[in-house]
């Protein structure tokens, strides 16, 4: 059965990976849609995502058809034939199924029932997860489910509610434990969800969104609270509720999510949660989560082309703390040239002032411990981290007081075999080091290395040869310089790095954020395979999908007003 539930999952993720998608050009000003299936979400679900616009889930295919491992398909295929479990076989055979329909995007579309493009939902009522998407072809879906029933000799029941045809598949019956999957088409959209033991039957209506909620997200401003304050374009979006899932968790509400929990623990629900089921701790927990009342996620803009995909996405931690103040009193300085995947391998770079790093932890540390708190489990942590002394910091940290940020940046490699050894017989990357005063802070490390204690670095910019100095394995030494352009102290290898160098003369020590990584995997893999190929070393499976990648990924980590902001770029070359 665990195997089962693991296969399950894999289902689940690949199909709301794909939910996660949607066709738009940015829009700072974006309406949401009017989708009418938003009417039968309820508006306090813990977690929502909907592609609200169709989604060229086709055209999408052609640029990214996941494969299963071989590994975990031979797995599939031995439940499939070995389990002595129908239902664990019923999953096996749905898996198989997904595996197969995923790698061909014609064979997707048909074994699911879609059309070319496509809207999708999935979101909690309570505790059972719900998965509706439009479906233009309900026959093939029932022909897959049909085709895990013989595979699997899983015996579906067919029964109507309230006038809706509804098929169920019984995955565990044990005393203390019911799962059904549960399955129905109507008015063009396809709900799968599930029935347990620990729901009521106007819950399981609600999931099959065949009656409403009380409240439903479309009679909220929620979705276009999160557009316009966090820039979505509105057709895809999604959040996890923050204030529900701790107030059900603590029992300070009776939503759908609490009453599930209730039942699904029973009487050890409140033996093992009674601490946090106080008055005190409801409260206190209560005011920590409409402080972090949600996590805000969507899409920015997506453009699927014949020729190219460009996506932009922004995932949001939504806060009105104090401790947001703090953490944004480290952001730092990032060179403009690790803003983006662009003309580079990768790079990776952090903004983080130093002289600010221990006064903002210091400020999150005096917050929490001169909090005033009833609830004793926090009470006892307070007294916990009052142990700890965040002037230690203070102490670490004063070596880089004036630095404002590092940055790594590879722009070329070579690789070949030297007798049996691997040698760099291109390196093009560079290393940078921003702070106020670089000379200075290059004079105070320079005594952790004799052989540099006599350098002095030209104040003109020019570069000192660092080779004569330091001796690095696979020849890296060779034509590595040293230079501070403007307020930055730079480490260099290559021509291109060289030019990167030289820009940063002209870059003040700004502060415009706190972290950010990219990454060409062509431009990476490439020499790679190339490399392994030249030697005729197999190419491990699981990177040997990676040798077609032609994408560039660019992610982004900053604190604003808003909470703390993760942002996603991808780009691919042409096909």
């Amino acid at each position: 059965m665990k195997k089962a539930l693991i296969a399950t999952a894999v289902i689940a993720a690949g199909v709301t990976a794909y939910l996660y998608q949607q066709d738009s050009t940015s829009s700072n000003h974006a309406q949401v849609p009017q989708v009418s299936e938003l009417a039968y979400v309820p508006a306090d679900t813990l977690f929502f995502a909907g592609q609200l616009t169709r989604f060229p889930v086709k055209q999408y295919l052609t640029y990214f058809s996941p494969s299963y491992p071989d590994d975990l398909s031979a797995e599939l295929e031995l439940e499939l034939g070995q389990s002595k479990e129908p239902a664990a076989r019923f999953i096996a055979s749905l898996s198989r199924q997904y595996a197969q329909a995923v790698a061909s995007p014609d064979q997707f579309v048909e074994t699911f029932g879609l059309a070319d493009q496509m809207k999708g939902l999935f979101y909690m009522v309570g505790l059972l997860p719900v998965l509706r998407y439009e479906i233009a072809q309900p026959d093939a879906l029932w022909k897959m489910l049909e085709k895990a029933e013989q595979e699997s000799g899983l015996v579906a029941k067919k029964e109507q509610l309230k006038g809706v045809d509804v098929t169920k598949y019984t995955l565990i019956a044990e005393n203390d434990a019911e799962l059904e999957l549960v399955v129905s088409v109507n008015n063009g959209w396809a709900t799968i969800t599930a029935n347990t033991n620990f729901n009521q039957p106007a819950d399981l209506l609600q999931a099959l969104a065949i009656e409403k909620p009380v409240q439903s997200l479309a009679q909220t401003d929620t979705l276009q609270t999160m557009t316009t304050q966090h820039q979505f374009d509105a057709k895809y979006l999604g959040f996890v509720n923050h204030v529900a899932l701790i107030n059900g968790l603590t029992g300070k509400d009776d939503n759908q999510f609490s009453q599930m929990l209730n039942q699904l623990g029973g009487n050890e629900i409140d033996v093992e949660m009674a601490e946090l089921r106080t008055e005190a701790c409801q409260n206190d927990f209560a005011d920590i989560a409409n402080h972090w009342p949600r996590t805000a996620f969507g899409t920015q803009k997506m453009v699927i082309t014949n020729e190219s995909v460009e996506l932009n996405a922004k995932m949001v931690i939504e806060s009105n703390s104090t401790v947001l103040k703090a953490l944004a009193s480290m952001r730092g300085f990032l060179p403009d040239f690790t803003t983006s995947a662009q003309n580079k391998i990768a790079s990776i770079a952090f903004g983080i002032d130093a002289a600010k790093l221990s006064p903002a932890v210091t400020s999150i540390w005096t917050d929490f411990t001169e909090a005033t708190y009833q609830c004793e489990p926090l009470v006892s942590a307070q007294q916990q981290i009052k142990q700890t002394n965040p002037m230690m910091l203070t102490m670490a940290t004063s070596m880089a007081t004036g630095v404002k940020g590092v940055s790594l940046s590879l722009l070329d490699f070579a690789l070949s075999e030297q007798q049996g050894q691997p040698n760099i017989d291109k390196l093009d990357g560079i290393v940078t080091i921003s702070a106020a005063n670089p000379v200075a802070l290059f004079n105070s490390v320079k005594s952790f290395y004799p052989p540099l204690m006599d350098v002095k670095l030209p104040a003109d910019g020019s570069s000192i040869k660092l080779e004569q100095y330091i001796d690095l394995p696979l020849q890296l030494s060779q034509s590595l310089e040293l230079a501070v352009k403007g307020e930055h102290l730079v480490l260099y290898r290559g021509q291109q790095a060289q030019t990167l160098a030289d820009s940063l003369t002209n870059q003040a020590l700004d502060t415009n954020g706190f972290s950010n990584l990219a990454v060409d995997y062509q431009a990476f893999f490439n020499p790679v395979f190339q490399f392994l190929e030249t030697t005729g070393e197999t190419i491990p499976p699981e990177l040997e999908m990676l040798k077609e990648a032609n994408m560039q990924l660019y992610f982004n980590t900053d604190f604003s007003t808003k909470g703390i902001e993760f942002s996603s770029e991808l780009r691919t070359n042409s096909l």
